[in-house]
């Protein structure tokens, strides 16, 4: 008798086991057995879509057919049997994993437990001194500079380029020479690395503009500003936005723009925004085309009080020297 009670008991085993579904670290459905209802199903779908910010699933119900329209696929009920492939395909069970690879939810398995990452990396994106992350779900990440390269490290299941990271391993590296990193900037949906040079301070450089030589003008840190210099109709002007950045280089703006629009005010010149030739993307540059030598001597010392740095990078030498813009 005990012998047919442990046999009764393998056989059981071989399809009915206990199984845990989890994101990241959070336990979102647990059963006894391998295979879900359709109402299972249903609920299992939109808590990924919660936890991922996938489009959300819709739901079709009639008499004697239900579907689950999600990730581009079509899951199809008719009460006793799961309609597959738009109906090319009809199984009465559907388990855990065949429902998730399904809908294209990538997985690991670790005994009895099914891990879908908690972050799906859409893209990481190196601009000058920057490093943009475009994630879906809840990133687990850490940033770190060791021996002259920049690491993207996981600190939880995460999904890039067609691979599942465990928590620990690096997901990406790219070589950054002597930078560290400096601040994060966390939006929705976007981690915004901002590197410093080591042992660097933030500082103002001031450049004298020259229409044929542009070597002087070169990517700063995060933070610092750069003011070209040049003599005319008093205008401050920074440059826009990138369009092919995406956005990744709108924290430059928004410091040049700050300090641009104070400047301007402090001194009565008009502000624009417009393209600037020479100017690196990436970067906060103001220039700045003064209306009087009184105006230049003022420079330093209105930069430094409005921009809150206090070294400054001086590269021009007087108001007659500097280039005349004409108007």
């Amino acid at each position: 008798m005990k012998r047919l009670l442990l046999l009764f008991i393998l056989l059981c085993s071989a399809v009915y086991f206990p199984i845990v579904l989890s994101i990241g670290g959070e336990i979102v459905y647990s059963s006894t057995s391998v295979f879900i209802s359709y109402i299972e199903a249903k609920k299992i779908v939109d808590v990924i879509s919660f936890f991922l910010e996938y489009p959300a699933p819709k739901f079709v119900k009639n008499e004697d057919y239900h579907a689950i329209i999600f990730n581009d696929r079509i899951l199809g009920y008719d009460g006793k049997d799961y309609i597959l492939q738009d109906g090319n395909v009809i199984k009465d069970k559907l388990s855990v994993k065949e429902f998730l690879d399904y809908f294209y939810i990538p997985y690991i398995q670790l005994k009895d437990v099914i891990i879908i990452p908690s972050s799906f990396i859409e893209s990481i994106e190196p601009a000058g001194v920057t490093l943009t992350v475009n994630y879906l779900g809840i990133p687990k990440l850490y940033y770190r500079v060791r021996d002259g390269v920049l690491e993207v490290v996981t600190i939880g299941y995460t999904f890039y380029a067609g691979d599942i990271y465990k928590p620990g391993e690096v997901l990406f590296r790219t070589k950054v020479g002597n930078f560290e990193v400096g601040k994060i900037f966390e939006e929705r949906g976007k981690d915004i690395v901002k590197l410093i040079k080591k042992g660097e301070e933030k500082k103002i450089v001031l450049i004298p503009y020259n229409p044929n030589n542009f070597s002087l003008i070169k990517p700063l840190p995060f933070e610092s500003v750069g003011v070209v210099v040049g003599r005319g109709k008093g205008v401050v002007i920074v440059r826009p936005t990138t369009p092919d950045l995406r956005g990744l280089d709108k924290e430059f703006l928004s410091i040049s723009k700050d300090i641009g629009e104070k400047l301007a005010k402090a001194l009565g010149y008009n502000f624009e925004i417009c393209p600037i030739k020479g100017i690196p993307p990436a970067s906060s540059y103001i220039l700045v085309v003064l209306e009087s030598p009184n105006d230049y001597k003022k420079l330093p010392g209105l930069l430094r009080r409005l921009s809150g740095i206090e070294k400054i990078v001086d590269f021009t030498t007087s108001y007659d020297q500097l280039f005349n813009f004409g108007y």
